[in-house]
């Protein structure tokens, strides 16, 4: 038996660290040839470890057994003769990998791609079931051709459905977790562009680089013609809603403003756009909880603020329609000039409280007394 080491040893460390100092305890020397083994001898390794972990190591030690020239005594340990297998230099990964798992087409070849850190056990499972069941033809071919595995690879070839099981996903999706954002992400795309087909997204993504999904996804939301929420606002003589991608583009150029960027928000249902008609304005308002939304600015032109008494009569319609009010234009309004002597400003063209009869006193120094007042009764 030769046992010289190849590469300076690498350290390695939980299931299969714990795993081999058991298998050492047996056969001594099996510890140490790992940690010096080559990257495909050490995966192979690490492929049998997790394989006897799964389905114990009896059946595995039976499979190996017709590898050596001499088997063990009668009743030995497992354990010893899979050792053993493992560690003897004449005995080829080639040789391990059919006895052990039969004919499996690329297994070799993707054990010498992982690296020299173990996998979880039940990735070696996986690669296995991908490269061996007909079902996954199509992913068996990707996992075949890839460069470089990476440890989240087979379970995200695994969690992609057709007509999605793609090279460049497989390569930009890095978990499992990642591959139902993009579920996710293709089932809203569906949703409000009708007229596409799963079929028809899956061929506009063959050439996408991985870096570039977002990019991807952003020009088929940008083709949306419904957005998925909408604020209780019905079109009329005042209000039409801006409820799709090519509205809000249009209101853009008539504005000249940055709306086209706004419908990225619009398309996950976190704000929407109304333009009021009597005077050129767009107002903004923020989804809340259920059936409820937030004014949050109020635009002219060019991203002007618009003139006092159109922002009065905007923000009473909207009150009327059921549309929330930021705290300073309502119960902090008293407050304001406080505010504005603290440097706290917004700009979003919600400046109300002068065009209030109720508004409260708007002489500073009563506001403050006001203030002060509050704080002693508190």
């Amino acid at each position: 038996m030769n046992q010289c080491l190849e590469v300076k040893p690498r350290a390695f460390n939980g299931w299969a660290l714990s795993t081999l100092i058991s298998y050492d305890e047996i056969h001594p020397g099996i510890l140490r040839f790992a940690m010096a083994a080559g990257p495909l001898r050490r995966q192979a390794i690490f492929l049998v470890l997790a394989s006897c972990l799964h389905e114990g190591p009896a059946g595995i030690a039976s499979r190996l057994g017709s590898l050596l020239p001499n088997a063990g005594p009668a009743g030995a340990d497992p354990r010893a003769q899979i050792a053993q297998v493992l560690i003897t230099r004449p005995i080829r990964v080639r040789d391990i990998v059919p006895a052990a798992f039969g004919s499996v087409e690329g297994l070799v070849g993707v054990l010498g791609r992982l690296g020299t850190s173990p996998l979880h056990p039940a990735t070696y499972r996986t690669i296995v079931n991908i490269l061996s069941q007909p079902e996954h033809r199509g992913r068996a071919k990707i996992l075949r051709q890839i460069e470089k595995v990476a440890p989240s690879m087979p379970a995200v070839l695994l969690a992609l459905k057709p007509p999605f099981v793609l090279p460049n996903l497989v390569e930009g999706l890095r978990s499992v977790e990642q591959v139902a954002d993009f579920k996710t992400t293709i089932d809203l795309i569906l949703r409000l562009v009708p007229q596409v087909t799963e079929l028809e997204l899956a061929k506009s993504l063959a050439e996408v680089s991985p870096e570039k999904l977002d990019d991807w996804a952003m020009r088929w939301l940008d083709k949306a013609e419904r957005f998925p929420v909408s604020p209780p606002i019905y079109d009329n003589s005042d209000f039409t809603v801006l409820g799709s991608a090519q509205a809000m583009r249009e209101a853009a150029a008539r504005f000249n403003n940055c709306l086209a960027t706004k419908i990225r928000f619009c398309v996950v249902g976190r704000q929407a756009y109304v333009e009021y008609l009597p005077e050129p304005a767009i107002i903004e308002v923020l989804s809340l909880s259920p059936n409820h939304w937030l004014l949050t600015g109020i635009y002219s032109p060019n991203n002007r603020p618009v003139d006092g008494a159109t922002a009065h009569t905007i923000h009473r319609k909207l009150e009327a329609a059921g549309i929330l009010s930021p705290a300073r234009v309502a119960q902090a309004k008293p407050y304001n000039a406080v505010a504005r002597l603290l440097g706290i400003r917004q700009f979003d063209g919600l400046e109300l409280d002068v065009l209030e009869d109720d508004a409260g006193p708007d002489d500073l120094q009563a506001i403050l007394n006001e203030v002060a007042r509050d704080l002693h009764a508190a």
